[in-house]
């Protein structure tokens, strides 16, 4: 783990669904970390300055580094990322958390929700582009609606490179036009692989119920990982 606040700065930032912003920060040079990851950027404040945490979205062999933003009505993150300029300087803490994934020869399923997927689409990258696991990868997607929803044509252009990866995207409050699954992701636990490795990131209700059901249906506690969001 690095001890030592990194300088970067702002390449892009973009709305890609309601309540949601796509950050793209400058990688300093050596910085180096592992799928799953987060960074905490520091944020002044008027009497001082705070960490928030934010999960890395891509991959390591990328060039800049990537996060996914939820803007909450007010919250010191959402406007400090509303208010950044491109070219604007940052500080951040990093990388730490353990939510990566483990060697294994085990199909990989991951079910996130909403922002939750930040960590997991890095995870996924790197898993096939690397081809560090050639066994079957499997993505169960909750959002809310369309206005919720994002990288689709993201997740569409890996299923298509890749053979072994396959997703599905449900939406808790359908709208008219919807003609995919409909429903929260707990519905759909019978599409995750038997006796597959797990990554769960979301809510914690989402969590737990997830959690809960794999393991009511004979899934060992070790091969259950998730990070609450």
């Amino acid at each position: 783990m690095n001890r030592f606040f990194l300088s970067s700065s702002l390449i892009a930032k973009k709305v890609i669904a309601e309540n949601t912003l796509q950050i793209v920060l400058a990688r300093p040079a050596g910085f180096s970390y592992i799928a799953g990851q987060f960074i905490q950027i520091q944020i002044p404040q008027t009497n001082g300055k705070i960490l928030r945490s934010y999960s890395l979205s891509s991959s390591p062999d990328q060039a800049d580094l990537e996060l996914c933003v939820k803007l909450l009505p007010n919250g010191v993150g959402s406007v400090f990322f509303q208010r950044l300029n491109v070219g604007d300087q940052i500080e951040f803490f990093g990388p730490n958390g353990r939510f990566v994934i483990n060697d294994s020869s085990s199909a990989l399923a991951f079910i996130a929700t909403g922002v939750g997927i930040a960590p997991i689409a890095g995870m996924i990258e790197d898993v096939l582009k690397n081809k560090k696991n050639p066994q079957s990868v499997y993505l169960l997607f909750g959002v809310r609606d369309t206005a919720h929803m994002f990288w689709t044509e993201r997740l569409e252009i890996l299923a298509r490179q890749f053979s072994n990866f396959s997703f599905d995207i449900t939406f808790s409050q359908p709208d008219m036009s919807w003609t995919g699954l409909s429903g929260r992701v707990i519905n759909f636990i019978d599409k995750l692989a038997s006796s597959a490795d797990y990554y769960i990131c979301g809510s914690g209700e989402m969590v737990k119920d997830v959690r809960s059901a794999l393991l009511a249906r004979g899934e060992p506690t070790n091969s259950i990982h998730f990070e609450i969001f």
